[in-house]
């Protein structure tokens, strides 16, 4: 079958094409007029990958295949003073599946997680930006080597949810969970990203006692932000009631 045979077969296979309007694509504006949820198999390892949800393809690239941890300016200073990613506390998830089982929460886009459409990636894109407080989110890489022993993955999560009826919230096929606290030890790089502007982000590669100085670098480089959209400015004030 010929590369563009092959296209045509998965996009019918996906189903109908996605409207041109939905919550994800008003909120990102560079994504097409129309994005198709695809899998596809590794040729080399087998496993059906998880697909670009319609975040900026530089973005994906980054995150794509890894394990992540997503957190604000706030959180990034307690989590370099505990030395380590503690499980929530607080009122702001405790019905969240990993909160409920003492686990930390990661997004995990490796080989167990599934394809989203735009409800789904709905749930979760706000932990690119407004579900954060400051400037940029903060996304840490966690080493999935170190993790393994401790890790629920996305797949192992979905069939708990279901089969115990978990009724609370969690991100269906991206999520993982951590059981206890994750040492800062296994955070091996960072990205920090724009919440107004997710094609614009930086890796930061260095040890994560230098990321707070190297999250005020690029703070002070981004441009003036734009006037706060109205959903953004209730979000705020709600999250601050919490």
């Amino acid at each position: 079958m010929s590369g563009r045979n092959a296209r045509e077969t998965i996009r019918r296979a996906a189903g109908p094409l996605l409207p041109v309007h939905s919550p994800i694509r008003d909120a990102f504006p560079f994504r097409a007029a129309f994005i198709v949820p695809l899998i596809i198999a590794h040729p080399q390892r087998g496993w059906i990958e998880m697909m670009n949800p319609g975040l900026p393809t530089s973005l994906w690239i980054q995150l794509e295949g890894k394990l992540w941890h997503a957190t604000g300016h706030k959180g990034l200073g307690g989590i370099l003073m505990d030395a380590q990613i503690k499980v929530s506390t607080g009122d702001r998830y405790r019905n969240s599946f990993c909160r409920c089982r003492g686990c930390v929460s990661l997004f995990d886009f490796g080989e167990e997680a599934d394809d989203q459409d735009d409800f789904m990636t709905s749930n979760w894109f706000p932990w690119l930006g407004r579900e954060h407080d400051g400037r940029c989110a903060i996304w840490l890489e966690i080493d999935r080597c170190q993790c393994a022993s401790r890790l629920m993955t996305p797949r192992v999560v979905r069939e708990t949810v279901r089969t115990e009826g978990f009724k609370g919230r969690f991100f269906c096929g991206v999520e993982a969970c951590h059981k206890g606290p994750i040492p800062a030890t296994c955070v091996v790089g960072a990205l920090f990203i724009d919440r107004h502007d997710p094609c614009s982000f930086v890796r930061c590669g260095q040890s994560i006692a230098c990321m707070l100085q190297e999250l005020e670098s690029f703070c002070l480089r981004l441009p003036e932000p734009p006037p706060e959209h109205p959903l953004d400015r209730a979000h705020r004030r709600g999250t601050a009631k919490q």
